[in-house]
């Protein structure tokens, strides 16, 4: 499994409890006779929800994750913010990732999208998928909203600042550029 742009630790629990787990391959690695049998896939999500999710989970939930933004001097300036305040500095944005950076020259064989997770994942072609969808089901601990649902946090600047960072994340996931559609 690619690094996963959203349930990360739902999918890499479930598939851990299932399946000897490697490290994956990551960007720019070259394939080898080890990754050369392997079933590359990323889950991904919608870039304006991630973002809403990624500075509620920065603020309020992760301490360990708390803790390494505080030693970069950033926790307190990012707990201070609205999420339109925390549009406006892309490195924290940066932080985010856009997929088409983190898979530049791996092969993947499947996206996995957050809106439709249990439905993709029962699509892979992987060894007792069936399996593998009942644990994520039972694993997916982070189903939980901050506040107002995601979509409320927008102003049309932020909006368009989201759109702008992750254009490539949705061409590439064919997501709609229009948040009332997301």
């Amino acid at each position: 499994m690619m690094p996963a742009k959203t349930a990360t630790g739902t999918i890499a629990q479930s598939l851990d409890s299932l399946y000897s787990c490697v490290d994956p391959p990551r960007a720019g690695d070259k394939p080898s006779p080890e990754t050369e049998d392997y079933y590359p896939f990323a889950s991904v999500r919608n870039p304006f929800s991630r973002a809403v999710s990624f500075w509620s989970y920065l603020r309020y939930r992760d301490p360990g994750l708390q803790a390494k933004v505080r030693r970069h001097a950033i926790r307190k300036e990012v707990c201070g913010l609205t999420f339109e305040q925390f549009t406006c500095h892309p490195e924290f944005l940066a932080m985010l990732g856009q997929l088409s950076e983190l898979v530049r020259g791996v092969r993947l064989d499947a996206l996995i999208r957050f809106e439709s997770l249990l439905d993709d994942v029962a699509k892979l072609q992987l060894p007792r998928v069936d399996q593998l969808v009942d644990e994520i089901s039972r694993n997916h601990y982070n189903q939980g909203q901050y506040g107002p649902s995601w979509q409320e946090h927008y102003t049309e600047d932020a909006e368009d600042r989201i759109r702008l960072y992750f254009w490539p994340d949705f061409k590439r996931v064919d997501y709609s550029f229009n948040l009332a559609e997301a």
